[in-house]
């Protein structure tokens, strides 16, 4: 059930306020992005350059985007690997990505719903950045880690951005996200909780660093930890490669 509502959540928000849901800038909700698309991507490239300068070794070749969203990341990838490969959960967002693909002309990008990835473990970068934290049980972390190393080459790396420490009672609560997820007990239609009541659904929870580091050590990758803080939360960012000394 749990999983269901994560999954009604992401697919409408794919289809009324796409790129505000990957970016929740206040300013920009209700469509706001699409006024200004190359800002939008343009923070994808920044990103995945921040990202990439954690690495030992720059990559090169074949690319993973997990949670491709409307391919914030997944175009900043394309113009930096052969070939890139983009996963969401909802296919919403991810047929914003492929509209968005042909009028950009990007060639080299392979959309895939979640349901239909399966790792070949061929690609030499994976890549996520807010995506654990949105998941709604610790099951489906484990699984989503699992999966990403799986996809890695036995050469490949792995970077992960994610929520890992709460600092507010407020952040803490998120009252409204309480909200959303009592009036949809009730059956209110997810259509009236946004963008009407301006609820979005979206919860943050933080992902223990020391769960995520174990979850890769068990599976043989040596990880590294590197942290970025706010006032109200604290992310952490992991790199991580097999150990084939």
């Amino acid at each position: 059930m749990r999983f269901d509502r994560h999954r009604e959540i992401w697919e409408h928000l794919g289809q009324v306020d796409p790129d505000w849901a990957v970016i929740t800038q206040p300013d920009r909700r209700f469509r706001g992005w699409e006024q200004d698309l190359a800002a939008f991507y343009r923070s994808g490239d920044n990103a995945v350059d921040e990202l990439l300068r954690l690495l030992p070794a720059r990559p090169a070749g074949i690319a993973l985007d997990w949670g491709a969203g409307t391919g914030r990341l997944t175009f900043a990838l394309a113009r930096r690997f052969d070939r890139v490969i983009g996963v969401d959960v909802s296919r919403s967002m991810l047929a914003t990505a492929a509209d968005r693909m042909a009028k950009f002309g990007i060639r080299n990008v392979e959309l895939v719903h979640l349901d239909d990835y399966r790792p070949d473990g061929r690609c030499d970068l994976v890549l996520s950045q807010f995506v654990l934290q949105h998941l709604p049980t610790t099951a489906a972390v484990r699984t989503t880690l699992e999966a990403m190393v799986e996809s890695l080459s036995p050469r490949g790396q792995l970077a992960v951005e994610a929520l890992g420490h709460i600092y507010t009672w407020r952040a803490r609560l998120e009252p409204r996200v309480r909200l959303h997820q009592a009036l949809r007990a009730l059956r209110l239609p997810v259509g009236l909780l946004y963008p009407h009541l301006r609820l979005s659904g979206i919860a943050s929870r933080p992902v223990p660093p020391q769960y995520v580091c174990q979850v890769f050590r068990e599976r043989g990758l040596i990880v590294t930890t590197h942290a970025r803080e706010t006032p109200d939360y604290g992310y952490v960012r992991y790199v991580a490669r097999f150990n084939t000394v």
